[in-house]
Order: C-alpha cells, then structure tokens, then sequence
C-alpha cells in the first residue's frame, strides 16, 4: 500500500530533523574579510566557529580533519580566524593567508589586530618571503588602518639601544637594518604621494648612521634583496645616499657614488637635482670629493657641458672648485669645449687657494650607474 502524501511529508521532515547540524555553521555568520574594526570574537556562533577551527586543527594528522580544515579556514569569518590563529598559532601558510583577506566592501580600511601586525613584521623581515607572497602582502598592509599601520612600522624600525661602535657588524646593527629594509619595502612605494612623501624622509632622517650606510649597501650591491620591489631598491638607495652626503662627516659608501653622481649631473630629476646639490654643499670636501670626481668626468666628456651642472659646481666652497677645476683639466679625454669652459671659471675665480685633495685626477665615470638597486631609471 502506497503511502498518503502527508505520511511521506511527515517521513521526510522526521528524516531532515535526523540530519545532524553542521559543525561549520557558525563561521558563516559574519564577513571573511577585514572591516574598520578591530576583530573581535565574542558572539556565542565567533566563539563556537573558533573552537571548531581549533578541534579540526589538533586533528589534522587525520586526512578527514585536514581536508575539512583546510576547506572551511578562510570560509570563517575574520573574527573567528584571528582568535583562532591568536590562541593556537598554527604553524604554515594559515596566518599569513588570514592576515592578507580583502577588505568588506564598503570599509574604508583594514583594522588588523596585534597578531597580524606581527605576522607581517615577520614576513617583511624574512628576506626570503617569495615576490608573489611579498606584493600580496604589501597590498594587504597598504589598505591597512593608520591605528596598524604605525604600529607595524614601529614594529620594524625599533632598534636596541646599543648597536655597536664604527661600522654595521654587531648583531644588534645588522637586525635593525634588516627592520629598516623592511619598514622601507611599505614606505618607498608611495614616497612620491604628497601625503606620504613627508613620512618617507623622516624615516630617512630618523635612521642611526650606521644603519644607513648599510642599508645603502646592500641596495646598491649586484645580490641586492631579491624579494624587494626594485622601486623599493632604486628609492631607498637614492634616498639614503643624498642623506649621508648632506649629514656624515665620513665617505660616502661606495654603493652612493654612482647615484649621486647621476642624480648631480641630471637637471632633469628636478627635486632630486636640487636636495643633491644642496646637500653637496653642507658636505666637507673629502666626503663628497669621490663624487666631485665622478661628475667632472662627466663634465670633462662633454662636447657642450651642461650649463645648469656648471653653475651648481660654482656654488661650491671656492677651494673645492678651484682643486676640481685644475684636476679635471689634466684628464687625458676632455674635449676642447670643457677644457675651454673650466678655464674660463677658472680665471673668473681668480688666485684662490686650492683644497688639499687626494692628489689624483678625476676618473672618468660610466655614462650610467651600475650595480644592484643602483640602476637608473
């Protein structure tokens, strides 16, 4: 005998209230990504969802357990997933995927939470955080909230009170460049926005001298860091050296000599052209004696030598140019027009004192900067 169709109805409900509940339910209450405010798991369905990402976790040897885990994870929400991955700290991808999800729509900015913010300080100072992975990143911090944002930068760029005398080699000196590389790889890429422009250059300013030295060497060496952006490279080098050269009394490390040199002799980098010169004019002569060199060379190969490069090296302490001017002229490859105009300067100087220098004339430099992150661009 065939059953009545309310007997069916009833059968069918009796087996859906059978149907155990899914565990996984309760990740699905609210968003997976990031909103404008700081995550947060105290709702009973946040906290049931956190526990069970946790049971599924310690089960993962179980290849059932792993699958579902490794399904449902960034199926949570975002506030189950951050007190999960604050209270077990699983190790792998799983926290760094967390910590880079988008942005709810409709949210002006990421408010991450101290565990990501160190997820990131981590990852930015690894040096070995693949280029994919890195720009994923960079994207995530960069549509950060300011309240995170600060904090990750500080984060890098706290230093020990102590880093060592004379050059980078303690321990101490070599992590705090290794933070301030790292804290650059998020500033440099908008350095050149008005609004972040200025936080770029106090950062710069802000650096110990030692770990600016360093960080300039290791962007203008061939095996310069290979996970950062060249832009990163390219600004940070740039940067750092026109700093050292207009606030050290020592030499300027020889990875800055290059840069410097195109950068005095490019009126086309307008601002760069500027600050350079400026800051070659605060600079005692034996510190920015090398780059003089470099940039009389490039003058001395000149069939028309720049007017704007010529009347920057006038502006220089008169001995300096007076002991330029006569070393260049001994260069076995100036050309007639530059020989011609450097006389002229010369003579318009008159009887001034020349500056003790090296004694040795002006090499004459590549017509581009070579090495790692110290290409131009």
């Amino acid at each position: 005998m065939r059953p009545s169709f309310a007997q069916w109805l009833l059968c069918l409900g009796l087996a859906a209230s059978c149907k155990p509940a899914d565990p996984w339910a309760p990740c699905r209450e609210s968003s997976v990504d990031f909103s404008s405010s700081l995550p947060r798991c105290t709702t009973p369905g946040c906290l049931a969802c956190a526990s069970q990402l946790d049971e599924t976790w310690r089960a993962r040897r179980e290849p059932r357990p792993r699958a579902e885990f490794r399904l449902n994870f960034m199926r949570a929400s975002a506030d189950a997933r951050d007190r999960f991955i604050e209270k077990s700290r699983p190790e792998g991808p799983f926290a760094y995927e967390h910590c880079t999800a988008g942005t709810v729509r409709g949210a002006t900015c990421s408010m991450y939470s101290p565990t990501c913010v160190e997820v990131f300080a981590r990852a930015l100072r690894s040096g070995q955080t693949p280029v994919a992975q890195r720009t994923q990143m960079n994207l995530a911090v960069d549509r950060s909230c300011e309240g995170p944002r600060s904090a990750l930068l500080e984060r890098l760029k706290t230093c020990a009170p102590d880093l060592g005398p004379g050059a980078c080699s303690s321990d101490a000196c070599r992590d705090c460049t290794v933070g301030h590389i790292a804290a650059l790889s998020l500033l440099a890429p908008t350095a050149d926005q008005p609004d972040r422009a200025e936080a770029f250059q106090r950062f710069i300013r802000e650096t110990p001298e030692a770990v600016a030295r360093a960080a300039a060497e290791a962007f203008g060496s061939p095996d310069a860091p290979v996970d950062l952006d060249p832009v990163v490279v390219r600004r940070g080098l740039r940067a750092y050296c026109v700093d050292l050269l207009g606030h050290s009394a020592a030499p300027l490390p020889f990875a800055c000599h290059a840069q410097v040199a195109m950068l005095l002799t490019h009126p086309e980098y307008t601002r760069e052209f500027a600050q350079t010169w400026e800051a070659m004019r605060r600079a005692p002569y034996p510190t920015f004696q090398p780059v003089f060199d470099r940039v009389l060379g490039a003058v001395a190969r000149e069939d028309h030598p720049g007017i704007m490069v010529l009347q920057q090296i006038d502006r220089l302490p008169p001995a300096a140019v007076v002991d330029g001017y006569r070393r260049a002229l001994s260069l076995p490859g100036i050309t007639p027009a530059a020989a011609a105009a450097l006389r002229e300067r010369l003579d318009r100087i008159g009887n001034v004192p020349a500056a003790p220098s090296t004694g040795t004339a002006p090499p004459p430099p590549p017509s581009e900067p070579s090495g790692g992150g110290g290409a131009a661009v």
